[in-house]
């Protein structure tokens, strides 16, 4: 086939009712220029922006259940030097165990007598064995009580 053949079988394109033949033309060629610098730069800031805001959201949404989750108060006790201090700590976070005040690795929790309300650490967690008696009066202190 030659390139006359195929220009005979290809058919002009008809000029639409009311438009002018340029008209048409003009339709069909893209004219259409890339975006330019100014507005690239335009879409990078409030792409930017956008994401600035939703990263402050998630920071917001992050502190505020990290700071909300739940705390366990419970009296700590230096076995050495007398030092007590309620401490509040996170389910599941490891247990103090350096004393604030004299930094020996001898602060544990500690207990209430039911006697008489004294404070004391366990036996267990002072490497002796129990039961662990008050050291105001003598009662046995046992653990969670």
């Amino acid at each position: 086939m030659s390139q006359d053949d195929l220009n005979e079988k290809t058919p002009e394109p008809q000029p639409i009712e009311g438009q002018q033949p340029d008209a048409q033309l003009s339709l069909q060629t893209d004219t259409s220029t890339p975006r330019s610098a100014p507005g690239m730069k335009r879409l990078a800031v409030i792409g930017l922006a956008v994401s600035l805001v939703a990263l402050a959201v998630a920071a917001q949404y992050y502190v505020r259940t990290v700071r909300d989750e739940p705390q366990i108060s419970s009296p700590y006790m230096c076995y050495e030097c007398g030092y007590i201090e309620t401490i509040k700590l996170k389910p599941g976070a490891p247990a103090l165990e350096t004393c604030p005040k004299c930094q020996r690795s001898t602060f544990r929790p500690a207990y209430k007598c039911d006697q008489c309300g004294t404070l004391a650490v366990l036996n267990e967690y002072r490497g002796l064995e129990p039961p662990t008696k008050c050291p105001k009066c003598g009662a046995e202190i046992k653990h969670g009580e």
